[in-house]
């Protein structure tokens, strides 16, 4: 437990105590010496996390320690600045970027204790970004020179030239913590902006963010693309899986996945087999004409199908296959929420194309891709 980063941050803990004592102490030179102490909690604050990267030093209680270490003091010296601000900054002024501050601490702590019990994205969603190191600088230099020009017009005489400067800087240190403040609001709202998904859906993963489409590329998914390019095939099932539980008509239809093979009997003159392959598959599937149906367009010369399936020909009907679906159903927001994983029967033609090839991209290896297909005489 006494590590050098431990013991950094059980040294800037020691100091609040003394820091209230001289901001109380009545003397010339107080100001100096709170602000002094104030500089060297941030040096151990900035040691503390150096030490444990090049040491490659890391605890429970010393992760638990340091941020709580870091608010002790910090929403110490804004308290004491907002109760005896530096001229020419009036309570009030001082008063609402301290609350704001305090406020924005008070609830990333509770954010972030939240986001340790619920794990996973919601966790990694509150991680510290470039946004609140920012602020953290801006922070601790406006306050370390509002501590400082608290009483320096004492200290340094009453020239009106003097005080003069000394205000100009005292404003330009105030207008510092409100950029600090703004910027700790801003990464405030990026934090929940992250989380609110899983505030809204506790326990679902958050789908990945769809890549954007530049006008004049090539469409994400043409109408027949070769299943061994299909490698981001899995995320686009996810999203597929979320937007039916986005509403209650794609929930409905995200429902009629395992559709039972009653409602799929085989015509007369048709005859139905069904293969089991692994990744990649070597077909190009295609879509039927008006959207109707998907049928095998090519077989890839080598490829799995052909050497692992020599029944299959070109022409023939995909009539089902296997995809990733979910087993429990929650209503959140008046949106219905799928979770746990199951794998299930697609009937092809219950659904159009992107979904089936969805489907078929949901399916992680080493599992195979069950593919039923029907060849009519």
């Amino acid at each position: 437990m006494l590590t050098p980063p431990n013991i950094c941050t059980f040294a800037r803990v020691a100091l609040v105590p003394l820091f209230v004592l001289l901001w109380h102490t009545v003397h010339d030179y107080a100001s100096i010496a709170t602000a002094s102490v104030f500089i060297l909690a941030s040096v151990t604050d900035w040691l503390d996390g150096y030490l444990a990267r090049r040491m490659k030093i890391t605890s429970a209680f010393g992760a638990f320690l340091d941020p709580v270490a870091d608010k002790i003091m910090v929403s110490t010296a804004l308290v004491l600045l907002a109760t005896a601000p530096p001229v020419p900054i009036s309570s009030f002024g001082m008063a609402v970027p301290v609350c704001l501050m305090i406020g924005r601490e008070i609830t990333m702590s509770a954010l972030r204790e939240w986001a340790a019990a619920s794990g996973g994205g919601a966790h990694k969603a509150v991680k510290v970004n470039s946004l609140g190191k920012w602020k953290t600088a801006l922070q601790m230099v406006a306050m370390s020179a509002l501590l400082l020009l608290r009483n320096a017009d004492h200290l340094l005489g009453d020239e009106p030239l003097l005080l003069e400067w000394l205000h100009y800087a005292t404003w330009l240190a105030w207008l510092m913590l409100w950029v600090a403040t703004v910027l700790a609001l801003w990464s405030l709202a990026n934090y929940m902006s992250g989380v609110w998904h899983f505030f809204r859906f506790p326990g679902v993963p958050k789908p990945p963010r769809p890549p954007r489409h530049r006008r004049g590329s090539q469409p994400l998914r043409p109408a027949g693309c070769h299943l061994q390019q299909l490698s981001s095939a899995p995320r686009l099932a996810q999203r597929a899986v979320w937007a039916a539980a986005e509403t209650q008509q794609q929930g409905a239809a995200a429902a009629a996945l395992a559709s039972s093979d009653s409602e799929d009997r085989v015509p007369p003159g048709c005859s139905r087999y069904t293969v089991s392959l692994p990744k990649p598959l070597g077909l190009v599937l295609e879509e039927g004409k008006g959207g109707r149906g998907v049928y095998v367009a090519e077989i890839v010369a080598k490829g799995n199908a052909a050497e692992m399936a020599p029944e299959i020909s070109v022409g023939d009907e995909l009539i089902a296959t296997n995809g990733l679906t979910f087993t429990t159903e929650q209503v959140y927001n008046d949106n219905i929420v799928r979770g746990g994983e199951t794998y299930v029967r697609l009937n092809v033609r219950n659904n159009d194309f992107k979904t089936v090839m969805a489907a078929i991209g949901s399916i992680k290896p080493p599992m195979k891709v069950v593919l039923e297909f029907q060849r009519c005489e």
